[in-house]
């Protein structure tokens, strides 16, 4: 029997078979177990256990009554689980069954992303992996965070199963055979001022969804809890600059998506539907209209000297074909997708703030921008002299954020 210790967790690698055979080694190693006082669980992976006796399940419960709270059973399979059921172990410990293992291998690959990646199960079902070692926190909070949303009425859709894959945590979602936003605007660019009206009117619908606060988190919350470990990148001087154009957003009830742009739409018979909910949270619409501006303006009009530091591109790629990839649309319906879905969001808002919006708009992309700098240096370990390039990056964009008094945002944004 194998013992893992993993920051405030205890791993404890069951065997295949707990019986008056092997209990003896089982008691002893329940009991033996070095327990720290700051331990937030202990973790029973039954993902060898093929049976369990009796007496295997009171050496448990013992377990379970000297820490109370903090055992859990994962990994069961359907044969182990129904023991524990049967028993009435499941009210005393929680106990989670086997995940479902799918082969990414053998898949197309839809998008990756800083999160995790994409794939088409087949003409229904489509599957996310989540990337790094928190893919199960990441994994639990889309799951939450999208079923909140849905009964708050935004539209997204909701997953309908976990499962275990090579690269990682995934979830399943059904599309029922859909199409992303994106790549419908390319298809029909004759329908672009129709198709701008509909994103603008997405915006609108999760500024009116009212969710309570802290379900979901504070979309400021996260971003501020990002800043106090993004050391590597930025200074205490930038991070106090960053903050206070964080505090400087007013509080909101709505929904944010976090990285709003059409390839992270769904359209279902003409329905709009939300996807990739891993930086879903309640706050002010700024933040999902500076995504916008991000990928339709900043990334569609960047320099190809910026391109090539920011994306580590190489030099002979032409830019045009790497932004068509990513967004799935080209930099002229970008533009024009821009143009028109701003002036749609706009259309009430006095004249003499809309300049300052849509300065606003350019200041929080490059914010953004920032974020992704910096979770992007966090996961490819750059060697000294590449990080060097992103932290100047850095500074050109905080640059230009002063182009935008932080006095004058609170009042700009009470629209």
């Amino acid at each position: 029997m194998q013992v893992l210790y993993e920051g405030k967790s205890i791993i404890v690698k069951l065997p295949e078979r707990i019986s008056a055979e092997t209990i003896a080694e089982v008691d002893a190693g329940l009991k033996g177990l070095e327990i720290p006082e700051d331990t937030q669980e202990i973790v029973l992976d039954a993902e060898k256990l093929q049976y369990i006796s009796s007496i295997g399940l009171r050496s448990i419960l013992s377990l379970v009554k000297g820490n109370p709270d903090k055992v859990k059973v994962t990994n069961a399979s359907n044969e182990v689980y129904e023991i524990f059921d049967i028993t009435g172990f499941i009210n005393m410990i929680k106990v989670e069954r086997a995940l479902e293992f799918i082969d990414t291998e053998k898949l197309e690959i839809l998008g990756a992303g800083m999160y995790g990646s994409v794939y088409r199960i087949n003409r229904e079902q489509i599957l996310k992996v989540f990337n790094g070692e928190n893919s199960r926190d990441r994994l639990a909070k889309v799951s939450a965070d999208t079923s909140t949303a849905l009964i708050h009425g935004v539209p997204t859709i909701i997953p309908f199963g976990a499962v275990r894959t090579d690269k990682g945590l995934g979830l399943i979602f059904e599309l029922l055979d859909s199409d992303t936003f994106a790549n419908r605007i390319h298809k029909h660019p004759d329908k672009i001022s129709k198709y701008a009206h509909d994103m603008a009117e997405l915006i609108r619908d999760l500024a009116k969804a009212d969710f309570d606060e802290g379900n979901p988190s504070e979309y400021k919350d996260m971003l501020r809890a990002e800043l106090s470990d993004s050391q590597l990148v930025l200074s205490e001087e930038q991070i106090a600059f960053l903050e206070k154009y964080l505090d400087a957003v007013p509080e909101a009830s709505g929904g944010v998506h976090g990285d709003f742009h059409a390839k992270n739409i769904m359209i279902l018979d003409d329905e709009l539907l939300l996807i990739d909910m891993d930086d879903f949270g309640r706050g002010h619409p700024i933040w999902d209209i500076a995504s916008a501006y991000r990928g339709y303006q900043f990334c569609a009009n960047m320099s190809k000297d910026l391109s090539l530091r920011l994306f580590d591109l190489p030099e002979e790629l032409p830019y045009e074909d790497f932004f068509s990839k990513i967004f799935q649309i080209n930099i002229e319906e970008a533009n024009e997708m821009w143009n028109l879905f701003i002036k749609d969001l706009l259309n009430d808002v006095e004249e003499d703030k809309r300049e300052g919006y849509l300065k606003l708009s350019k200041c929080y992309s490059e914010y953004m921008t920032i974020r992704f700098i910096v979770d992007q240096c966090k996961a490819a370990n750059y060697p000294p002299e590449r990080l060097e390039v992103k932290k100047q990056i850095v500074a050109e964009l905080i640059e230009n954020m002063k182009e935008m008094d932080v006095a004058d945002i609170p009042g700009i944004l009470a629209v």
